[in-house]
Protein backbone atom coordinates (compact mmCIF):
# COMPACT_ATOMS: atom_id res chain seq x y z
CA UNK A 1 0.00 0.00 0.00
CA UNK A 2 2.96 2.44 0.41
CA UNK A 3 4.76 1.67 -2.84
CA UNK A 4 6.06 4.76 -4.73
CA UNK A 5 4.33 5.61 -7.85
CA UNK A 6 7.29 7.31 -9.45
CA UNK A 7 6.51 9.19 -12.81
CA UNK A 8 6.44 8.37 -16.47
CA UNK A 9 10.18 9.15 -17.03
CA UNK A 10 10.95 7.00 -13.88
CA UNK A 11 13.31 3.83 -14.93
CA UNK A 12 14.49 2.22 -11.95
CA UNK A 13 12.81 -0.27 -10.32
CA UNK A 14 12.25 1.31 -6.80
CA UNK A 15 8.81 3.05 -8.29
CA UNK A 16 6.02 1.15 -10.01
CA UNK A 17 6.57 3.29 -12.99
CA UNK A 18 10.05 1.77 -13.38
CA UNK A 19 9.82 -1.89 -12.35
CA UNK A 20 6.64 -1.82 -14.81
CA UNK A 21 8.78 -0.75 -17.75
CA UNK A 22 11.79 -2.72 -16.88
CA UNK A 23 8.86 -6.11 -16.79
CA UNK A 24 7.28 -5.00 -20.48
CA UNK A 25 10.41 -4.58 -22.25
CA UNK A 26 11.46 -7.80 -20.64
CA UNK A 27 8.54 -9.65 -21.71
CA UNK A 28 8.48 -8.03 -25.49
CA UNK A 29 12.19 -8.80 -25.75
CA UNK A 30 11.83 -12.38 -24.84
CA UNK A 31 8.58 -12.60 -26.47
CA UNK A 32 8.78 -10.60 -29.61
CA UNK A 33 5.97 -12.74 -31.13
CA UNK A 34 3.66 -13.54 -28.15
CA UNK A 35 0.15 -11.44 -27.11
CA UNK A 36 1.34 -9.97 -23.99
CA UNK A 37 -1.89 -8.49 -22.04
CA UNK A 38 -1.66 -5.95 -18.86
CA UNK A 39 -4.82 -6.03 -16.77
CA UNK A 40 -5.76 -3.13 -14.48
CA UNK A 41 -6.12 -3.39 -10.70
CA UNK A 42 -10.34 -3.50 -9.82
CA UNK A 43 -11.74 -0.97 -7.71
CA UNK A 44 -10.58 -1.27 -3.65
CA UNK A 45 -11.13 -0.46 -0.41
CA UNK A 46 -8.06 0.16 0.75
CA UNK A 47 -8.99 1.91 4.18
CA UNK A 48 -11.93 -0.13 4.66
CA UNK A 49 -14.06 2.33 4.15
CA UNK A 50 -15.43 2.07 0.79
CA UNK A 51 -14.23 1.82 -2.79
CA UNK A 52 -10.89 3.45 -3.31
CA UNK A 53 -12.25 6.31 -5.79
CA UNK A 54 -10.55 9.46 -4.18
CA UNK A 55 -8.40 7.61 -1.73
CA UNK A 56 -4.82 6.84 -1.58
CA UNK A 57 -2.39 5.11 -0.01
CA UNK A 58 0.76 6.40 2.17
CA UNK A 59 2.62 8.22 -0.42
CA UNK A 60 -0.68 9.92 -1.53
CA UNK A 61 -0.83 7.78 -4.87
CA UNK A 62 -4.67 6.10 -5.85
CA UNK A 63 -5.97 3.13 -7.57
CA UNK A 64 -6.41 4.99 -10.44
CA UNK A 65 -2.90 6.56 -10.69
CA UNK A 66 -1.47 2.55 -10.83
CA UNK A 67 -4.23 1.88 -13.40
CA UNK A 68 -2.96 4.96 -15.60
CA UNK A 69 0.66 4.02 -14.43
CA UNK A 70 -0.19 0.53 -16.38
CA UNK A 71 -1.95 2.02 -19.34
CA UNK A 72 1.07 4.53 -19.78
CA UNK A 73 3.47 1.86 -19.65
CA UNK A 74 1.39 -0.78 -21.73
CA UNK A 75 1.04 2.19 -24.61
CA UNK A 76 4.87 2.61 -24.66
CA UNK A 77 5.35 -0.91 -25.42
CA UNK A 78 2.36 -1.81 -27.09
CA UNK A 79 1.09 -4.25 -25.01
CA UNK A 80 -3.02 -4.76 -24.59
CA UNK A 81 -4.70 -3.83 -21.42
CA UNK A 82 -8.15 -5.33 -20.24
CA UNK A 83 -9.27 -2.81 -18.26
CA UNK A 84 -11.21 -4.02 -15.25
CA UNK A 85 -11.41 -0.49 -13.29
CA UNK A 86 -12.73 1.74 -16.10
CA UNK A 87 -14.25 -0.51 -18.92
CA UNK A 88 -15.76 -3.43 -16.96
CA UNK A 89 -16.07 -1.57 -13.79
CA UNK A 90 -15.77 -4.93 -11.52
CA UNK A 91 -15.29 -4.68 -7.77
CA UNK A 92 -13.50 -6.87 -4.97
CA UNK A 93 -17.40 -7.94 -4.15
CA UNK A 94 -19.09 -8.79 -7.64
Amino acid sequence: KDLTLGTTASTLNTTFYGALKIIAAGLVAAHPTARILFVTIIHRDWLGGGQAAGLVNANGDSVQDFNDAIRYVAALNSISVIDLYQEVYLYERS
